[in-house]
């Protein structure tokens, strides 16, 4: 990122953007609960933020995983206190059994003690209510989050252009199809506020972003 440049976006009172550059993730803070989606790709940018956010990385509760490609994983070091998270369905994607891009790649694991979660799992933490939404396609086991039931976290399974939902580019999906499933599923939930994605900002206008896919 341009030296100066704040790498961070107030977005309520309760959640927070981090440009990374070519990809966000996000912070959700009440009171003394703190959850982040994804790490980003490294520490250093997620750490800057984290100081001018004026929170300490080693205070968050958890941290959500939409699916475990390296712009997402790389900043979790940083959390060496936080109950880290992923669909159990992405765990072939670390533990050697399934590769990548063009079938030649596997995606490191994380040092760290994960939980996997399953379609449908919720919890909460304090007053935040997270529950977990299977949404494979990107990767067999990428996963949204839905957290107080409004704000919508979809990671890599979706983009958008001119304010619509749209498929990530055709080389970084693994199973078009079940991509394609997925964000219709993501469609049908009521309710919700604010759509978040990893790579193309946010909306509050889920019924025009959604409208291509009901």
């Amino acid at each position: 990122m341009p030296k100066g440049k704040s790498l961070v976006e107030k977005i309520n009172e309760n959640v927070a953007g981090i440009n990374l550059g070519f990809v966000s993730m996000f912070v959700y803070k009440n009171g003394s609960n703190t959850i982040c989606i994804d790490t980003g790709v490294n520490t250093r940018d997620v750490e800057e933020a984290f100081n001018e956010l004026k929170i300490d990385p080693g205070s968050v509760n958890a941290v959500l995983l939409t699916h475990s490609d390296r712009d997402h994983t790389g900043g979790l070091k940083l959390f060496a206190n936080a109950k880290v998270l992923m669909s159990e369905e992405e765990e072939q994607m670390i533990n050697g059994t399934t590769a990548r891009f063009l079938k030649l790649i596997h995606n490191k694991k994380p040092e760290c003690t994960l939980i996997f979660k399953k379609d449908g799992d919720e919890f909460n933490l304090g007053d935040i209510s997270v529950k977990c939404i299977g949404t494979p396609g990107h990767t067999p086991g990428s996963m949204s989050y839905l957290i107080n039931g409004k704000y919508l976290f979809a990671g890599d399974i979706l983009n958008f252009k001119n304010g619509k939902a749209v498929m990530d580019r055709s080389f970084l999906q693994m199973d078009k199809k079940l991509q394609e499933e997925s964000i219709r599923k993501l469609a049908r939930l009521q309710g919700i506020e604010l759509l978040f994605t990893a790579h193309t900002g946010f909306t509050g206008d889920f019924k025009k972003a959604m409208e291509n896919w009901i």
